[in-house]
């Protein structure tokens, strides 16, 4: 995974689907399961929360 400088703070999956997963800290998962589809941001999770 690339990383690109956005400006923005850092973003995390969240959710069921990385329950017990092991990631790097670019956010790619390590414990050999496979990748990660269609999970939330912890960005997306707080904001739909907020407003």
């Amino acid at each position: 995974m690339e990383v690109i400088d956005t400006g923005d703070p850092l973003s995390v999956p969240v959710g069921g689907a990385t329950l017990g997963r092991i990631f790097n800290i670019l956010g790619e998962p390590i414990d050999n399961l496979g990748p990660i589809r269609n999970y939330p941001s912890l960005k997306q999770v707080l904001r739909s929360s907020i407003f």
